[in-house]
């Protein structure tokens, strides 16, 4: 089976699970992030991150916020989030030891050098969403902006450890309401 029907079937078949199977939804995103450079969350997700989750070097590409209305380090869209999701309800990230790592270093360096044609885009990155928990996990060397929630209600931030070297690593900001 090829790599890419592999990851349509784990997809679906996280479609099927509810949050009893928390524990395997997990285990079936970590698998998933580590063929593909992105996890799309749906409403009523809880993702425990207890392992370490590393990003892709090349991201798909997003339409620019519509805040903005353009990327904002270059016109037109915008490279996406490692951990993504739209139009949420009731959904949570948390995790014991675990790390979200951006791997940023490639694109610090390939924006230093403008290499870049698209804005890069954050670490985890949630829209339009409601009831929204992110706790206890480690969040490192994201390419940009480190924590989007955009136009959400109800975000609990709490329990994180933001990693990103002082120098060298420009826009990777916290927290971006």
């Amino acid at each position: 089976m090829s790599e890419e029907k592999r990851v349509q079937a784990i997809i679906l078949s996280l479609e099927d699970y509810s949050f009893e199977s928390t524990a395997l939804v997990a285990r079936k995103l970590i698998h998933v992030a580590q063929i593909i450079s992105r996890i799309s969350m749906k409403g009523g997700s809880i993702i425990t991150i207890n392992l370490d989750i590393l990003g892709r070097e090349l991201l798909a590409l997003m339409p620019p916020l519509p805040s903005y209305g353009y990327g904002r380090e270059h016109i037109g869209p915008r490279y996406g989030s490692l951990i993504h999701g739209q139009h949420l309800k009731d959904v949570v990230i948390t995790g014991h030891n675990g790390t979200i790592d951006g791997q940023g270093q490639s694109w610090w360096v390939k924006y230093k050098k403008k290499l870049l044609n698209y804005t890069r885009g954050p670490l985890v990155q949630i829209m339009w969403s409601s009831n929204i928990v992110i706790s206890n996990i480690t969040l490192r060397d994201s390419p940009f902006w480190t924590i989007h929630p955009y136009d959400c209600r109800n975000v609990n931030i709490s329990g994180l450890t933001i990693l990103a070297p002082v120098n060298g690593a420009p826009n990777t900001d916290g927290i971006d309401p």
